[in-house]
């Protein structure tokens, strides 16, 4: 097995994967079946194979080949795949990302050369934050081309930091074998993008015998890989994670056993495991905050839910993670955003661990995430699935925990989300987003939502009650605003039974309202709350509070997006005060087809806040409450 260049397979940004070169050479039986097709042939015979039901795309020179195979072979009794024409080719990376992050397969992109390829460069890095799978190809020019050629770009050097793989074909011969390896990247340890680079030229080339002679000493540059004793390529040895040591758990239970204060931290990485955490978190009888990215991975319902943890999350889980004697991070990082100053989080695991009754436990699919940001007790390198399957099976003591779980109600209690009124009944996005929760109820097992980037998605983490993973469909690492109506497309094409609802910001829907287009084409019954303060009021309360005031790019002189949806024929609706709401919020959630509901709101932020340069437990917690924070601490 090789693994000589992890940080590169890991994803980590900056890392040049080095040419090995390196020749294999592989079984022909499994290739012969390609014999005859052209290039662009092979990729979609590789997109059924790998049960692939959408690709998202945008037409160009440089990819008509591919394109003209959906064509050409949609009717020929094979499985079709759904080829969706976005309005560019960055909403066609954001349907693809929130086709994954619902389904948790690869989402398709197929773009042309030169600005087609580099419009999807933002998606992608979305995807590598936020650890989505996507198989993007891009078009090329032919290999013959001239330097500076009509639409040629690096595209391998540009996509490099922003993927987990990327590889331009040299030769059809080669074909076969990248589009195996490119599918297994995006699948395997923590999921993530990958991009492969395609001439024209190899699309129409077709493969013949000769090629596949030729095949059996090809240069492949820069992959990873392990062949078996028949020399065919074994994928599932690249990222293999090592069997779990008894001897490590047991170590963990005797933590767990000793603890008084337990609190279970938990990221995306559990999102394929709810009933395993389930099982984990009550024969324990421990507390579970969730990140952004895991949302309904524990249902909020459940008395031992904390909700989301962080710089806008519930002040419960942040003012008893710093009270907490053992933490179990698992499948979840200790992002800035989630551990405020790191030399102030978690203070009592110190003693603890010294005293042998706590630490700190890390849990992560890549080993690399070891000691990254904080310094733990126990590192576990393991599938989250596995390691509470594992763990579900050993002697842990079902502890009351009275005095643990009391301080918890009490914070609950003392410590609601901030949600302004109005005397002239205005509506803030805390009333919009808590009437939503309040009528979604009949709906809410098979609701999806996703939201662009701003005080509206923090919000709807915050009020909305989360009950099932892959539910919450948002960017978060990159902060990318504009990703929402595109997530919730891809969503719905990835379970059309799911009721997909749109949550967003003038300022984030502004970016990329285009894709309604999309939503009329193909009239998918997608619904738009569109939240309207004519504001990025994130930005602007950030201003409020260290620069004094002093406002600059943050007003939007918006569109009548009423008549805007009424332009892509899509049914709309128009709120500004309390008396209209409650009736007009059910029409929204009860009618079938596309909609948009916009409603007018007040300039209101999105509280909690912690304080920036702060311990995760220093929180704004009203709008008054902020007048000593540092101002050169100018939150990111």
């Amino acid at each position: 097995m090789f693994f000589r260049n992890t940080k590169r397979i890991m994803g980590f940004k900056g890392f040049r994967s080095p040419n090995f070169n390196r020749y294999f050479s592989s079984t022909l039986d499994r290739r012969k079946k390609y014999i005859g097709m052209t290039g662009g042939r092979i990729i979609y015979e590789k997109l059924l194979e790998n049960n692939v039901k959408v690709a998202n795309g945008f037409s160009g020179g440089a990819n008509l080949p591919i394109l003209d195979c959906f064509h050409s072979f949609h009717h020929n009794g094979k499985t079709p795949i759904e080829f969706v024409t976005n309005s560019n080719e960055g909403n066609t990376g954001y349907v693809a990302e929130g086709y994954a992050k619902v389904s948790g397969e690869p989402g398709i992109i197929m773009v042309t050369s030169g600005p087609g390829l580099t419009n999807i460069i933002t998606p992608l890095q979305d995807a590598l934050c936020d650890g989505v799978p996507l198989v993007a190809f891009s078009g090329q020019v032919a290999k013959n081309a001239p330097p500076e050629a009509f639409q040629s770009c690096d595209s391998v050097d540009l996509t490099r930091p922003c993927t987990k793989w990327n590889y331009k074909l040299k030769c059809i011969d080669e074909l076969p074998t990248i589009l195996d390896y490119a599918f297994h990247m995006a699948r395997s340890g923590r999921p993530g993008p990958v991009h492969i680079d395609c001439p024209k030229d190899i699309q129409v080339t077709k493969l013949t015998e000769e090629h596949l002679d030729n095949f059996q000493k090809i240069n492949i540059d820069g992959l990873e890989y392990h062949l078996n004793g028949n020399g065919d390529l074994e994928f599932d040895k690249i990222n293999e994670i090592p069997e779990l040591k008894d001897s490590q758990l047991d170590t963990i239970v005797d933590l767990i056993n000793k603890s008084e204060r337990p609190i279970l931290s938990v990221g995306q990485g559990v999102n394929d495991c709810p009933k395993e955490l389930l099982e984990f978190a009550e024969k324990s009888n421990i507390p579970v905050t969730t990140t952004l990215h895991s949302l309904g991975s524990f249902d909020e319902r459940h008395p031992l839910a904390l909700n989301m943890i962080g710089m806008h999350g519930h002040p419960t889980p942040n003012f008893m993670i710093q009270e907490a004697d053992l933490i179990l991070a698992i499948g979840s990082r200790f992002d800035d955003r989630t551990v405020g100053k790191l030399d102030s989080f978690a203070p009592k695991t110190k003693n603890a661990e010294k005293n042998g009754t706590g630490g700190i436990v890390h849990v992560d699919i890549r080993p690399t995430e070891k000691d990254r940001v904080i310094k733990v007790t126990e590192f576990v390198h393991s599938d989250c699935k596995k390691f509470l399957e594992k763990m579900n099976k050993k002697n842990i003591i079902t502890k009351p925990r009275t005095e643990w779980l009391n301080m918890m109600s009490n914070y609950k209690k003392n410590n609601p989300i901030y949600i302004p009124t109005f005397s002239d009944g205005s509506l803030s996005v805390q009333r919009v987003i808590e009437e939503m929760n309040n009528q979604i109820e009949p709906y809410r097992e098979k609701c999806i939502f996703s939201t662009g980037v701003g005080v509206h998605q923090m919000v709807a983490a915050q009020l909305l009650t989360w009950v099932k993973p892959r539910s919450m469909i948002s960017s978060g690492s990159l902060g990318t605003m504009g990703v929402s109506l595109g997530y919730a497309i891809g969503g719905k094409l990835a379970d059309k039974n799911k009721m997909v609802i749109s949550i967003d910001g003038d300022g984030s829907f502004n970016m990329t309202n285009t894709e309604l287009k999309t939503v009329m084409d193909l009239q998918i019954p997608v619904k738009i709350l569109l939240l309207n303060n004519n504001s990025e009021m994130m930005v602007e309360y950030w201003q409020k509070l260290f620069f004094e005031g002093r406002y600059i790019s943050t007003d939007n002189n918006n569109c009548d997006y009423n008549k805007l949806a009424e332009a892509y024929n899509i049914k709309n609706l128009y709120c500004d005060n309390e008396s209209n709401l409650n009736d007009m919020m059910k029409e929204f959630l009860d009618y079938e087809g596309p909609i948009l509901f916009h409603v007018k709101i007040n300039k209101t932020p999105c509280l909690p806040l912690v304080s920036p340069g702060k311990s995760i437990d220093n929180m704004i917690l009203t709008d008054d409450g902020y007048e000593d924070i540092d101002k050169s601490e100018v939150p990111s």
